[in-house]
């Protein structure tokens, strides 16, 4: 008896191994045979024991935000600016840096790439004085 992929209805369910890849920002990790049941027609996965899958990501996501908020710290360390000045030039209030230095939240994707932009380049920011 043939199970029904939940996501699409179709009866071409196969039971197999496979490598799974998982993404985040741009970061990546292959989890090997992962067994599950795996839909041809609409690509839906349904793991058996996601466990392994679940650490692995999980693990990845924790690795890449402790490298950002080490990047971001960096960064503003080498710009010579206090928390409190980050927030206020790039926005996001005063506390905003404290927490994207303790992995707590995430800046926008346009606040990293312009802060990986001038901790290779720092020399471009000029504060008025």
């Amino acid at each position: 008896m043939s199970k029904l992929c939940v996501s699409c209805g179709s009866d071409h369910m196969q039971h197999e191994s496979r490598n799974l890849t998982f993404t985040y920002k741009d970061q990546h990790v292959v989890v090997e045979a992962v067994e599950g049941c795996y839909c041809p027609d609409c690509g839906a996965a349904y793991l058996e024991d996601n466990g392994r899958y679940a650490e692995s990501c999980a693990t990845l996501v924790r690795h890449t935000t402790v490298a950002e908020a080490a990047l971001i710290r960096e960064t503003r360390k080498k710009l010579g600016l206090t928390q409190r000045e980050a927030g206020e030039l790039f926005g996001g209030g005063v506390s905003a840096f404290s927490e994207y230095e303790r992995g707590k939240t995430q800046p926008h994707k346009a606040t990293l790439l312009l802060l990986r932009l001038l901790n290779a380049h720092p020399e471009s920011v000029r504060c008025k004085g």
